[in-house]
């Protein structure tokens, strides 16, 4: 068998076992994860008027989101084969599980070695961050197989500029990281610039189209948000509480658990010889792309967790020169016999370091609702009035969104939400608050008339005030082993 054909076989092996321990690992839960519920309302939403649902009628206050659609309609045309809930959990995994061949073809590309490029393959499979990724459904799960085909054609834009643009347009309609490849690209040529490299005409042509049609589709897309945030749309529509307690984690130790010790290793080898004994232009671009992560991310541009997976990305595409550099040095020494021991002792270590964690997360018992709390929903939902308001956790939004069908407080998108760090403080008050006033004052502002009390809020909050303290006020209307809901019978005026 000729070694092409062996590796494609592999490779289609090597997918469909990222596949099935993805698909095993997600099938654990019997719901999808609470951030999936807003894939699962959009997509429903395409399927009932065609558009996706940008007005929130369950809203206390009513708001707009803004997002690129394109996702959701993909999810909504795979929901005419299979439920919505089947369907955000499915997917996200199917496109993860594609990177495996791009990440191939990638360290192909780099290193001219099919057996490197084959475990940098298993090492994207598997490697924490990116298979935690995949655990809600969200553009973030299309973007990256995207992402790693840009790249690709990037590296090989002489040869394929066509591709390159097309895929650069898909990646736009799908998510803002259009804007970390194009300021990729512009350090990538400011390097090649500053190393006195001949500097490709076709490079300057596809940084260009990018920016022309990122700044066009986000003008479209985001314009209020723009208007609202300016340039800092990414860090400062997030609520200071939830931006502190996400950066204070960005700490080395916390990087190299996530991205995985051995290809960090593998990739600081790599950039090393690229930095110090032969400038390689591939590897300029891939490094230029981590660059600008790591600088957005000290910056608070971009969310910690999003930057940690294209960190782990990076890594993963430098872990395959990386290695090739280990093996063709044990080549040229007397330790050759050192090759095949080594490969299988980094197995193991990124076995221990890597696949293990990264199942062990993606087992996390909380990221998913339980039975009980989508049958406490469907009762608030056929024993409330539509006009009822339930205050709860914000990751519990979507879920209340979907199920209940009710007005709710708040919800983890906070992009256009007024003031949403006094929500927050606001939420978390009513349900720690030992005074009644204070909890009632609370309830009022925002019109709840139900408390909601599930897994989200026992983990946010290690104990309860007056909600369960004072059941005059606050009488318990439903309870099942894992969930209470109580009443709000007392109102005073809401303090301005």
């Amino acid at each position: 068998m000729e070694p092409r054909t062996k590796y494609a076989i592999a490779l289609a092996v090597l997918m469909l076992v990222v596949l099935g321990v993805r698909l095993a690992v997600t099938f654990q839960a019997e719901q999808p994860s609470y951030q999936s519920y807003f894939a699962v309302i959009q997509a429903e939403s395409i399927r009932e008027t065609g558009l996706p649902r940008y007005d929130d009628p369950y809203s206390y206050e009513g708001r707009r989101y803004a997002f690129s659609p394109l996702y959701y309609y993909v999810i909504a045309a795979f929901t005419f084969f299979v439920p919505p809930p089947l369907a955000v959990k499915v997917l996200p995994s199917l496109f993860m599980a594609g990177l495996v061949p791009l990440i191939y073809l990638i360290g192909h590309h780099l290193t001219k070695n099919r057996g490197v490029s084959f475990l940098a393959a298993l090492f994207a499979g598997f490697s924490q961050a990116l298979f935690v990724s995949a655990s809600d459904a969200a553009p973030l799960s299309l973007a990256l197989p995207l992402a790693a085909a840009l790249l690709l054609s990037l590296l090989d834009l002489e040869q394929h500029p066509v591709r390159a643009l097309l895929l650069a347009a898909a990646l736009t309609f799908v998510s803002p990281l259009i804007w970390l490849f194009l300021a990729a690209e512009i350090v990538y040529l400011v390097i090649l610039a500053a190393e006195r490299l001949t500097i490709s005409v076709k490079h300057l042509e596809a940084a260009l189209f990018m920016f022309l049609l990122a700044a066009w589709y986000t003008l479209l897309t985001y314009k209020e948000p723009l208007r609202r945030y300016g340039l800092a749309l990414l860090s400062e529509s997030l609520p200071q509480s939830v931006r502190q307690a996400t950066f204070a984690e960005f700490t080395l130790l916390a990087m190299i658990y996530a991205v995985g010790l051995v290809p960090l290793a593998l990739a600081s080898l790599s950039l090393y010889h690229t930095a110090f004994e032969e400038r390689n232009r591939s590897i300029f671009l891939v490094a230029a792309l981590g660059l600008v992560v790591l600088l957005a991310a000290s910056l608070q541009l971009l969310p910690l967790p999003v930057a940690l997976i294209l960190l782990n990305l990076v890594f993963v595409i430098l872990s395959a020169p990386g290695l090739h550099l280990l093996a063709v040095y044990l080549r040229k020494t007397r330790f050759e016999w050192l090759r095949r021991p080594l490969i299988v002792a980094l197995l193991l270590l990124f076995l221990l370091t890597s696949l293990l964690p990264a199942i062990a997360a993606g087992l996390y018992p909380d990221i998913s609702p339980k039975r009980n709390e989508l049958l406490a929903l469907s009762w608030l939902r056929d024993h409330t009035a539509d006009s009822s308001v339930i205050l709860a956790a914000p990751k519990t939004g979507f879920l209340i969104n979907e199920e209940a069908r009710r007005k709710y407080v708040a919800d983890e998108e906070y992009l256009l939400i007024a003031n949403p760090d006094a929500i927050l403080a606001d939420i978390d008050a009513a349900y720690t608050t030992p005074s009644t006033v204070r909890a009632v004052e609370i309830t009022a502002k925002y019109g709840v008339t139900h408390i909601f009390m599930g897994s989200q809020e026992h983990t946010r909050y290690s104990q309860f005030g007056a909600i369960i303290k004072d059941p005059t006020c606050f009488p318990l209307v439903y309870r099942n082993p894992q969930v209470l809901v109580f009443g709000v019978n007392c109102t005073v005026e809401a303090r301005q």
